[in-house]
């Protein structure tokens, strides 16, 4: 679902962040290579006590972040921007068949698309059995305007990011995951837990 600025509507944009009230989220470790990996996983996360199950899990690896959510949040995701991974294609006798430069661009038509990988979650007794979706997508480039101490305080160039609903953006060594307000309100609508919208001020430049 492509987002389209209508005339006289401004959009507004959020950060997704985790939910600092949970005081006691669940999460897991991973290593690098696991979390670079795009096939499925599996992970026993031991003993999780009275931990609550939240909707999105960030995990940050020097200067980049990985984005975990939940089944249900990706199912929203996915309404507004369709993932390109897993899905079951039956013309490979067509693909075997297209040649080297349409090859070229199907994969980088597909590379500039949200696609999403799974992790399953599960604990000592089996009690626990639920999937987190990793989202895979490349970086924005440009999209913040200024520079900040706080997250509060960033300004963005809506330019940018107005072609989608969900970005994946970087500052200096942070790494952030930016939705409009189309798809946060969609969000809200189900009441996440863990999850928290940050709103980003647009630059008055970048208008």
């Amino acid at each position: 679902m492509k987002i389209v600025k209508k005339r006289g509507i401004a959009l507004e944009y959020f950060l997704a962040l985790p939910d600092k009230k949970i005081s006691n989220p669940l999460s897991f470790d991973l290593t690098k290579e696991q979390l670079k990996s795009t096939k499925p996983m599996f992970i026993n996360v031991g003993n999780i006590g009275n931990k609550a199950l939240v909707d999105l899990i960030v995990k940050r690896v020097l200067f980049d972040s990985y984005f975990f959510v939940s089944e249900e949040l990706k199912e929203i995701i996915e309404s507004y921007e369709p993932s390109e991974r897993y899905k079951k294609h039956n013309n490979s006798d067509k693909t075997n068949k297209m040649d080297k430069t349409d090859k070229a661009n199907k994969t980088n038509e597909i590379s500039k698309k949200l696609q999403m990988h799974p992790l399953f979650v599960t604990n000592n007794d089996n009690s626990l059995q639920v999937a987190y979706w990793c989202l895979e997508m490349k970086a924005t480039e440009d999209v913040v305007v200024n520079k900040f101490r706080d997250a509060q305080d960033m300004q963005i160039n809506e330019s940018r990011v107005i072609d989608k609903a969900i970005h994946k953006i970087h500052y200096e060594k942070q790494t952030f995951l930016l939705v409009n307000h189309y798809l946060a309100e969609s969000i809200l609508r189900r009441c996440p837990k863990g999850i928290y919208f940050q709103v980003v001020k647009k630059s008055e430049e970048a208008k």
